[in-house]
């Protein structure tokens, strides 16, 4: 029996993490710098099973990311991204109850978006300026059995894949209902 099956797993609408005043001018409204944050998860399974199986496989990974951004009045802006401390660990052994060949892949996609703006609000005139960042995680487990007489080989490993993007930052100015710019 062949199977591919995708299904989204969830998605969130934005999250505000943190809101820090970073200038005041009096008499103007301050000047904050916003974080806030949404979230992403489908999976995908796609294989071969020679007939009813009973599959049970598990891992755990951890790892750190530093992302740091520069910008300066005239210049480009300046970053990196730096991972470290990764690392994938089996969790439950695998397990197979079939007395068939298994070929089976599950991708489960993890998406965060960031977006950290410098934000002026005044009455019903608001200024917003932000870098969206979209970060990736891509876990992909893949399980392989082979049958041959009365023993079955099993076979499983977990590559963890990532990708970092960071959009070109948006300048959008908003009065009275009207998006100026």
């Amino acid at each position: 029996m062949a199977l591919k099956y995708s299904v989204d797993l969830w998605a969130t609408d934005p999250k505000e993490l943190l809101r820090i005043p970073v200038a005041v001018v009096k008499p103007f409204s301050e000047v904050e710098l916003t974080l806030s944050y949404s979230t992403y998860a489908s999976a995908t399974v796609q294989g071969y099973v020679g007939g009813k199986s009973k599959i049970r496989t598990g891992y755990a990974s951890q790892g750190n990311y530093v992302i740091s951004q520069q910008f300066n009045s005239g210049a480009n802006i300046d970053g990196g991204i730096s991972a470290y401390h990764w690392n994938a660990t089996a969790g439950d052994p695998t397990n197979i109850n079939t007395k068939y060949r298994v070929n089976l892949t599950v991708d489960i996609q993890q998406k965060i978006l960031f977006s950290a703006s410098l934000s002026w609000h005044k009455k019903d005139i608001t200024i917003d300026l932000a870098p969206p960042m979209d970060i990736m995680l891509k876990p992909s487990v893949h399980v392989l059995s082979k049958v041959k007489g009365f023993s079955q080989c099993v076979d499983s490993n977990v590559k963890v894949s990532g990708h970092f993007h960071v959009s070109k930052a948006e300048l959008e100015v908003e009065a009275f209902g009207v998006t100026i710019w």
